[in-house]
């Protein structure tokens, strides 16, 4: 997923970011009850980032109440005990 969302070069291997890409995956992975997918779409919506020890270089993912507020939903829907689902 860092792949799409940061891309590489590293001379003999380039990769453009595809952070299109990595949303549509997410979304998709998410909608089939994948808690994972969920918290990162939470993440990034509601934070700009990427969770659990995903790494983004670029900071500035465009926030969205709406969509991490449904994001944040299928999670809790998912993870019962966690303390996010508190809020």
């Amino acid at each position: 997923m860092e792949l799409l969302f940061n891309g590489r070069r590293d001379g003999s291997d380039d990769f453009a970011p595809r952070p299109a890409q990595g949303l549509e995956i997410l979304n998709r992975w998410c909608d089939s009850g994948g808690a994972l997918a969920c918290g990162q779409l939470m993440g990034l919506y509601e934070d700009g980032r990427l969770l659990w020890g995903w790494s983004r270089k670029e900071a500035d993912f465009p926030k969205d109440a709406a969509r991490g507020a449904a994001a944040r939903k299928k999670y809790c829907a998912a993870k019962k005990d966690d303390s996010r689902c508190n809020k």
